[in-house]
């Protein structure tokens, strides 16, 4: 049976530490983000992933609305998700929560279906860890303030 493995986009796959700047104007920080530019090895490690047994599925704290560049953004760089887990764009909730939920409502046997997670924040990671989700802590080469 082939097992989901859930992917974070920013700082991730996408060089985001040039929009950092602007983290809390979330409106300015997501309308740049087409200008990112792919983390080489880790779009190689998501095509690697779909080549063989695994099923490679977007998790993204992006809302809803940003859906539309966000796919184009993946099409650019010929990254292939399976799906697209975004958040709802009238939900405000920290990031962690509201990533575990979306996962949960969409595999309600989580444990069992996803092989791991790939995310550079340490609070989502610690959330799926808890459920007994494998993980992957993704550090860029630079230095971000959280």
């Amino acid at each position: 049976m082939k097992k989901t493995v859930l992917i974070d986009i920013d700082h991730t796959l996408s060089d985001a530490a040039w929009r950092d700047q602007w983290l809390g104007q979330w409106d300015v920080y997501h309308s740049l983000a087409d200008q990112d530019k792919p983390i080489q090895d880790m779009v190689d490690m998501v095509r690697a992933l779909y080549a063989t047994h695994f099923i490679p599925v977007g998790l993204t704290a992006r809302p809803e609305r940003w859906r539309k560049p966000t796919m184009e953004w993946l099409i650019r760089h010929d990254i292939h998700f399976e799906e697209l887990l975004m958040r709802p764009d009238k939900d405000f909730r920290p990031t962690a929560e509201m990533k575990l939920d979306l996962v949960k409502n969409r595999y309600p046997n989580m444990k069992e279906e996803i092989a791991f997670i790939m995310d550079d924040r340490e609070d989502v990671l610690a959330l799926f860890k808890a459920e007994g989700v494998h993980c992957l802590l993704i550090y860029g080469a630079h230095i971000r303030h959280v």
